[in-house]
């Protein structure tokens, strides 16, 4: 079982996005959350402590990639891959 983010972890399996805690207030972007893969999990730290380690099978990680892709405007292609429905020429998941 993951342990939490490591320190060791390649650029090419670990990311931190900058996002807003709602309990330790701070302006927009004040906290990182570190989103990595381990094996055939994907671990989310948020405030990058090990304290409350949320983990995601690919089963999860799929339902949760599924849900954003409808909240940023893809739609579900038969391969149930999202794909940008709203006409422009990027969509926000396409970033990374």
């Amino acid at each position: 079982m993951p342990e939490g983010a490591t320190a060791n972890a390649s650029r090419d399996n670990r990311k931190a996005i900058p996002v807003t805690c709602a309990l330790h207030k701070g302006p927009r972007g004040f906290a990182n959350l570190v989103v990595e893969r381990q094996g055939g999990d994907i671990i989310f730290d948020p405030h990058v402590t090990g304290a409350c380690v949320i983990i995601f099978d690919d089963d999860a990680a799929n339902t949760l990639f599924t849900i954003l892709g409808k909240w940023l405007g893809y739609e579900q292609t038969p391969d149930h891959r999202p794909r940008c429905a709203t006409g422009r020429r990027r969509c926000a998941l396409e970033e990374f």
